[in-house]
């Protein structure tokens, strides 16, 4: 009997033996294609995981270049692109579709001044570019003619604009009053700010929208400026202004803008420097100042010009007041004043303080504009003292000199 139980579990033994080794064969075999898979990577399966494990790059826009892509699908007629590029840009900014109209008017503007050459030069076979012939150019620019249009770009950007302009809102959701008051009462408050000759609030306005430009346009806002500053010494005696608006073909804001003008409501300064040699008790250091001092002209409408040259102990801020007919201290003069074109003549400059003097002063500056229709610069082209008693003139040297600028002040009226 036990003899037969130990028969059994040797063979029991045995047999399961033999299903572990076979199982075991069966394992190694699934194994191996993995294993040689892993050792010797095939091209195509190294493409497929860097395909899967790179990134694709994503293209970013900002809010204006959707909107302006969204406006391009939206005429090609695919909405719902356009829908969806429309939702993006104003998730991402709420007023991007302000901005594309600013850019858009801004491509019209640049439209309408600058012109294509109908046939541009011919590029040449050569990689060095051929001299430049001055004289030549020179030449070509004697027969250059301006015409209205190059004179006037503002007025081809306006034609363009449409005829029922209204005042609108910055914001969308808010009410503009301006919408309420008709043209004439809008008229009226800028012809009341050229009276007091405030023109920066005139222009700052027109720049707020098409239609307040439209309207600050109008001549009545600017003929009484006009008429009221372009009298003698400002223009010649033998001109008239209507001489002048005749010459700009009755637009009087082209006048105020572009016909040289002397600033009453301010004065010009010029900052000058030279430097001094020093004393020093040892040889071997130098010494040297930088000596700063300002010449203040300030022109009067009634022809009166005040002069005053005062050193870097004077302050600007202190002397502008006191820059009056009735101011009296050392190196201030009264003289007389009168513009031809853009040059401007100073004469019988003399010290109010001594009586009878024996010599007066004369200037002689050129007037310029920067930008245009600022004329805020005076260059000094002469300055003579002159014997009263003879006649005779002596020129001063003006190498320290430097430009007169113009600065306003508010509390001269004119």
């Amino acid at each position: 009997m036990e003899a037969q139980d130990t028969e059994e579990l040797a063979r029991f033994r045995q047999k399961w033996k033999e299903e572990l080794k076979h199982t075991k064969e069966k394992h190694s075999e699934t194994i191996k294609p993995g294993d040689a898979l892993n050792d010797q990577p095939s091209s195509s399966s190294a493409e497929v995981r860097d395909a899967v494990v790179q990134p694709v790059p994503v293209q970013r826009h900002t809010p204006l270049e959707q909107y302006t892509l969204a406006v391009q699908y939206e005429q090609q007629g695919l909405l719902d692109e356009a829908l969806t590029l429309y939702r993006q840009s104003f998730r991402r900014d709420p007023n991007v579709d302000k901005a594309y109209h600013r850019e858009e008017q801004k491509k019209a503007i640049a439209a309408h001044t600058f012109v294509q050459p109908k046939h541009p030069p011919a590029e040449s076979s050569s990689s060095r570019p051929a001299p430049i012939q001055t004289d030549a150019h020179i030449l070509d620019l004697k027969h250059l003619t301006i015409t209205d249009d190059t004179r006037r770009p503002l007025h081809a950007v306006l034609a363009n604009f449409p005829h029922d302009l209204v005042f609108l809102p910055e914001d969308d959701n808010k009410y503009s009053p301006f919408r309420l008051l008709p043209e004439e009462i809008v008229i009226h408050i800028l012809i009341e700010l050229a009276r007091i000759n405030d023109t920066t609030t005139i222009e700052r306005f027109a720049s707020v929208s098409r239609k307040g430009r439209m309207l600050s346009l109008d001549g009545a806002i600017w003929r009484d400026l006009a008429r009221r500053i372009y009298i003698p010494p400002q223009i010649p005696e033998s001109l008239t202004v209507d001489d002048l608006v005749s010459a700009y073909k009755e637009d009087y804001r082209r006048i105020y803008i572009e016909q040289p003008r002397l600033r009453l409501d301010g004065v010009y300064i010029a900052v000058c420097h030279y430097v001094r040699n020093g004393l020093s008790e040892n040889h071997w250091v130098s010494v040297t100042h930088l000596v700063t001092y300002h010449r203040y002209l300030r022109f009067l409408p009634t022809g009166e010009v005040l002069s005053l040259l005062a050193n870097e102990d004077a302050n600007p801020q202190h002397i502008i007041p006191l820059l009056k007919p009735e101011l009296r201290m050392k190196g201030f003069m009264i003289g007389r004043w009168c513009l031809d074109g853009t040059t401007v003549y100073i004469t019988e400059l003399l010290d109010p303080g001594s009586q009878p003097a024996k010599y007066s002063f004369q200037m002689t500056l050129n007037l310029k504009s920067r930008p245009l229709g600022r004329w805020n610069k005076l260059d000094l082209a002469a300055y003579d003292s002159v014997d009263v008693a003879t006649g005779e003139a002596s020129s001063f040297t003006l190498k320290h000199e430097r430009p007169y600028w113009f600065s306003k002040v508010r509390s001269y009226r004119w």
